[in-house]
């Protein structure tokens, strides 16, 4: 049962880590488009 949580956990982070990377990605997107209608 420990060994199931402890998964469930590592699979937690691991999509906690590509959601981040996703959004990082989506938020330097929209900064480089705000900064092309600036110039």
């Amino acid at each position: 049962m420990d060994l199931w949580n402890r998964s469930c956990i590592i699979q937690d982070l691991i999509f906690l880590k590509k959601y981040s990377y996703m959004f990082s990605i989506n938020v330097s997107l929209i900064i480089s488009f705000f900064l092309i209608l600036i110039l």
